[in-house]
């Protein structure tokens, strides 16, 4: 099931709302890095740290210009609790925004027996995808992040 009008002016890119600065999705990553404070953390990726998103969720936002995506890792004052994170940003989500258009529960590629959630709100042009999962830079830590990708151009 897919709504029409994303919320948050997603169809624009991602908005921080502490200092009211769009991160457009036609940015690229020098014009990114003049916008509020971010810095760069790979190639082709940008990071804002201690934001607030999503009608006032606090993440860390990184844009992966390759992907076209953004990804959202909500900040909690314990990240290790993956599972806390996961219940946080998935009641944060459906009080702003309903409930997803689609959960369901995937086996982990990496610990046999592991299954993380999944949910996903689908809109014209934009799809958020809530998840817990394992794998980082530092190993096989389970994390919560959401990743928001525009569908088309």
């Amino acid at each position: 099931m897919t709504s029409s009008v994303a919320p948050f002016r997603l169809d624009e890119g991602v908005l921080l709302e502490d200092s009211g600065t769009m991160l457009p999705w036609s940015a690229g990553v020098n014009e990114l890095l003049d916008l509020a404070g971010g810095y760069q953390t790979r190639w082709e990726e940008v990071t804002w740290s201690n934001q607030h998103v999503l009608g006032g969720l606090r993440a860390n936002v990184r844009f992966i210009l390759r992907r076209l995506a953004f990804e959202i890792m909500p900040a909690f004052d314990n990240p290790e609790d993956e599972e806390k994170a996961y219940r946080t940003c998935f009641e944060h989500l459906c009080n702003k925004m309903g409930a997803p258009h689609e959960s369901r529960k995937d086996k982990s590629e990496i610990v046999a027996g592991l299954i993380y959630p999944v949910s996903i709100w689908s809109f014209e042009d934009i799809e958020l995808r809530l998840r817990t999962s394992e794998g980082d830079s530092s190993g096989l830590i389970p994390f919560c992040d959401l990743s928001i990708t525009r569908k088309k151009g």
